[in-house]
């Protein structure tokens, strides 16, 4: 049918337009709904994550979001490795500012983790049984 097709080419577009700009999609700073959003719905409530768990599927949500896991667990590592040692793992967290510092090009980091996330996207899919 076209309409996924359609869909699929527009999604292509708009990520390929944005690779450059994608400090204005990042974040919600940016947006001037946002106070009025966090107040209808705080960050900590987040519905993907509870269908998950209700057909109890946490694994495959913890490989589909890879990517936001990798984030988050490289702050966590930096602070513990900061609090303990003294030493950093990585020159700044989270992960994509290290890359950023190691001289990358912000639009190389956003290509490079969009294809991490498509594969791990895939990964993720494809555990799913066929009922």
């Amino acid at each position: 049918p076209l309409t996924p097709r359609a869909f699929a080419g527009a999604a292509a577009g708009w990520l390929t337009g944005t690779a450059v700009l994608a400090w204005l999609t990042m974040g919600r700073s940016e947006r001037p709904d946002a106070p009025i959003l966090d107040r209808l719905w705080p960050d900590w409530v987040e519905p993907g994550g509870a269908i998950a768990v209700a057909v109890k599927h946490e694994v495959v949500l913890a490989i589909i979001g890879g990517l936001f896991v990798l984030e988050a667990v490289s702050v966590m590592v930096q602070i513990a490795s900061f609090k303990l040692f003294g030493k950093r793992v990585f020159k700044m967290a989270p992960i994509h500012h290290h890359f950023e510092k190691m001289g990358w090009q912000e639009p190389t980091i956003v290509v490079r983790f969009w294809i991490i996330a498509v594969i791990l996207a895939l990964v993720g899919l494809s555990t799913l049984k066929l009922r």
